[in-house]
């Protein structure tokens, strides 16, 4: 070095870690800052001048140097360019450590992609650990498809600051390369890729990398179907999840792709149908094995004010019956309910699975008409049940809106048969007058003769008893009924448009909080909203069948 240039080996002579005795680090770091020099004088000049190069050199540092170097070596404009960015020159973290790293593996598999890549504006800035995700992502992905990395490092987001969606996406594709030769190619096709990736999307692929790593061949099949390519909803990767969950059965999935139906390839339909079967084999496995084989679609579409279209789509094992009516119930439900909630219903799809009796735990005679399990709906088939099928469908509906980690037992469960009494009534059913009378007549004097007076009782039972064993006494459903009831009342005193603001409310607050409401959030919530003349009546009314200590 110093025949080449005197001052710059004079200046890393006189550097403190050179005259205390040069340690293994330093010595690569003096190595690779000659190569640099000898290739070209001004950028291992300045590398020599870089503060941190003055100190003790690390690991970090070195390693660092030693990748800028290959990087010059391949391209020297590249080199330059990178010793050029600021987190390059006010010290090396770890993750700048190993984003020189990537950034060289990167340009050792295409010179084109890894200067497209420091290209972006955030690699520019201080790099943080998403963005060296993303580059290690990409990097891995070029080496097992560089086609498909290149097509990925030309998607509009990469250039944005990297999420953390987007870097674990490129690591799916990483493992989807890794399964198969074809998939990564296959998913970087898709159009929906190039736009900015939402959580469905960012979940589909996780879960199709899922199934590549325990059934690659199949998950080929399915990444060229028509229900994946085009769009992505939240159906879609529950089917892809669901065939995963299918695939720890002997039977399950190979059942599945040996059907005609599944072969010629799903369509959303089908895709909403493979989404119910991981839960449905779960429940009850040979009826699951029958509705592989031989199953019927109803579908339907509902137009909503603020959510736009929704789809329905119901599945059962025998003919739909020709009066049965199941698609206006479920589209009149969702269709009051936003118009009383005032904020778009928060799914794209309902989907309904009939299915064969269902029993209470530990009750064969007692059936259960419907379960909301999140993912859709498990209804007992209307000929095979009796009670009050149309309030038991639409309070599931409900639960779209009031799920578990929302609101208090009470609000949560009363809310929903409140919502579905409402949408009973909106669609000329049975009147909010006629429901209130009955509620009154038979619910609220069955709370009464099992000792509950008032709401606040329960919710003292639940937190002495815990959920299970007040799941269990022959007075839980009275936080239904009473829950309903003072819904109900707080709904004819108040008014409609009164009590959709605060329904309004509370949802916008549960949901922007993702929390669960309080009982005086409930109650202010009410108050805030009564028009004054009704105040004095509704805080009456609360007391009288919510109780407790409640702040006005």
């Amino acid at each position: 070095m110093a025949s080449r240039d005197q001052v710059l080996a004079a200046s890393i002579a006189s550097l403190p870690w050179v005259l205390d005795g040069i340690a293994e680090d330093e010595r690569w770091a003096l190595r690779y800052i000659k190569d640099i020099h000898a290739a070209e004088h001004s950028l291992g000049e300045r590398l020599a001048a870089f503060p941190w190069v003055s100190d003790d050199i690390i690991d970090d540092e070195r390693w660092a140097l030693r990748y800028i170097r290959d990087i010059h070596a391949l391209e020297p404009s590249l080199g330059k360019r990178l010793a050029a960015f600021p987190w390059v020159n006010d010290g090396i973290t770890d993750d700048e450590r190993w984003s020189t790293q990537y950034l060289s593996n990167l340009a050792g598999h295409s010179l084109p992609l890894g200067t497209r890549v420091t290209e972006f504006a955030w690699l520019a800035d201080d790099l943080v650990k998403p963005e060296r995700n993303a580059l290690q992502n990409i990097a891995a992905l070029a080496s097992r498809d560089l086609p498909a990395a290149l097509v990925v490092a030309e998607y509009p987001w990469m250039a944005d600051d990297i999420l953390d969606a987007e870097w674990n996406l490129m690591g799916d594709l990483v493992a989807l390369a890794d399964a198969h030769t074809a998939l990564a190619g296959t998913v970087t096709g898709f159009s929906w890729m190039a736009d900015g990736i939402t959580d469905d999307e960012r979940w589909a692929v996780g879960s199709l990398r899922n199934l590549a790593e325990k059934e690659a061949s199949v998950a080929l099949q399915v990444a060229a179907m028509p229900f994946l390519t085009a769009s992505v909803d939240t159906r879609d990767w529950h089917a892809l999840s669901s065939m995963v969950t299918l695939s720890g059965s002997a039977a399950g999935l190979a059942l599945l792709t040996e059907q005609g139906w599944f072969q010629a390839g799903l369509d959303d339909d089908e895709a909403a149908f493979v989404s119910v079967l991981a839960d449905l084999a779960d429940r009850s496995p040979g009826e699951c094995r029958d509705m592989v084989v031989t199953h019927y679609i109803q579908s339907a579409t509902v137009s909503l004010p603020l959510a736009g279209d929704i789809q329905l789509v119901a599945f059962r094992a025998t003919p739909f019956q020709a009066n049965n009516d199941l698609m206006d119930q479920v589209a009149n439900a969702v269709r009051a309910m936003e118009g009383l909630m005032g904020v778009p219903f928060p799914r794209r799809e309902v989907i309904v699975l009939f299915v064969d009796p269902m029993y209470a735990p530990g009750d064969p005679n007692s059936v259960i008409v419907a379960l909301n399990v999140g993912t859709h709906m498990v209804v007992t088939r209307p000929e095979v049940t009796r009670g009050e099928y149309r309030q038991t469908v639409a309070h599931e509906v409900a639960h779209y809106y009031w799920g578990i980690g929302d609101a208090p037992l009470w609000f949560r469960e009363g809310g929903s048969d409140f919502l579905a009494s409402y949408a009973l009534d909106q669609s000329g059913w049975r009147s909010l007058a006629t429901r209130r009378i009955n509620v009154s007549s038979d619910e609220v004097r069955y709370c009464s003769l099992n000792g509950i007076e008032d709401i606040q009782k329960l919710n003292d039972l639940l937190a002495l008893q815990g959920y299970a064993a007040h799941a269990a006494t022959a007075y839980f459903i009275c936080n239904y009924y009473l829950g309903e009831y003072l819904l109900l009342n707080l709904y004819q005193t108040m008014g409609p448009e009164a009590s959709s603001n605060a329904w309004n409310q509370l949802y916008l607050l549960a949901e922007g909080e993702d929390r669960q409401l309080t009982e005086d959030e409930i109650y202010q919530a009410f108050l805030r909203n009564t028009p004054a003349s009704e105040l004095d009546e509704v805080k009456s009314m609360y007391d009288q069948w919510h109780g407790g200590d409640l702040v006005e």
